[in-house]
């Protein structure tokens, strides 16, 4: 597949209903360096919890996917009012940001600290937010602290808005030039950064920025019965020849089609596709299997 940037016959472009006028092209090219920042930030990150509650399983918690949160198991938080996230970064990095979006508003965490350590072993504490504000479904927070090196940041969290278990939609680490980022409003730019290009000079800028960290959406109708809306995202570089793959989870025995859906301005060929089934070891490896234990008691 070769994504290729569709240049538009006349400028200001426009794509989208609501273009934001007030953003400046620095202001664009610096949220496009803080999306790959977090890309190579996270691209090797491991990601732990204390617990992780049924259907809300922790590998939601960096799936692209606000709708699919990672939430600690529910008795575990009855019985010890504790839950935390150990984010490992393979390797040290100057940090300074925890940046989280919340799932639901009654869910939020409004107690926590956060840590960090160079051998896991020895921590410091970089942050306390005690008695915090109640956040809203999908809302992005970018918590602050001073700048550190460090390899693993964890999050110990004790209070929430309802005394339930803490529960995250997506969370990553960054190192933060400006502080006044406005995290909601970066996740509306990465969904759409060519809302309003003014001119060819920064179209330009734009395309060469952005070239490397490009997201396309996989959609496919199979002949289960109702299941005709399911999609998954994959990153993509444009200019280039790339060979992609997903998994297309469980769900009728036979696709019936495939659609592409680029989020820029661009164009896209297809050379080929296959498929083939996952090996048992793969299916491990890729989480889609949990070990199940059964205790029964005899009457």
């Amino acid at each position: 597949m070769t994504p290729k940037f569709l240049k538009p016959n006349s400028f200001p472009y426009y794509q989208g209903s609501t273009p934001n006028l007030n953003m400046s092209t620095k202001d664009k090219i610096s949220m496009i360096g803080l999306i790959k920042q977090r890309y190579n930030f996270m691209k090797f990150a491991k990601i732990k919890s204390t617990s992780e509650w049924l259907y809300r399983e922790l590998s939601n918690i960096d799936d692209g996917n606000s709708e699919t949160p990672w939430q600690g198991d529910r008795l575990w938080w009855y019985n010890h009012k504790s839950e935390s996230l150990t984010i490992d970064l393979s390797t040290n990095k100057n940090i300074n940001s925890v940046v989280w979006q919340n799932w639901h508003l009654i869910l939020s965490p409004i107690g926590y600290n956060i840590e960090v350590s160079n051998d896991n072993k020895n921590w410091k504490i970089v942050k306390i937010v005690d008695n915090g504000e109640q956040k809203k479904d999908a809302f992005w927070t970018v918590d602050n602290f001073p700048t550190v090196n460090a390899r693993w940041v964890k999050i110990n969290y004790t209070k929430t808005i309802s005394d339930d278990s803490p529960a995250i939609s997506e969370i990553y680490i960054a190192n933060i030039s400006d502080l006044t980022l406005n995290a909601n409003l970066l996740q509306d730019f990465e969904q759409n950064p060519f809302y309003y290009v003014i001119d060819e000079n920064e179209w330009n800028q734009l395309t060469s920025a952005i070239t490397d960290i490009g997201t396309v959406e996989i959609g496919w109708n199979s002949d289960k019965e109702g299941n005709l809306n399911n999609k998954t995202k994959s990153e993509v570089k444009f200019n280039s020849i790339g060979q992609y793959s997903i998994v297309i989870p469980p769900g009728g025995t036979k696709i019936n089609s495939l659609t592409i859906r680029l989020y820029y301005p661009s164009t896209v060929k297809i050379s080929d596709i296959e498929t083939e089934n996952l090996t048992f070891s793969e299916i491990k490896k890729m989480n889609l299997i949990k070990n199940i234990k059964i205790s029964l008691t005899p009457q």
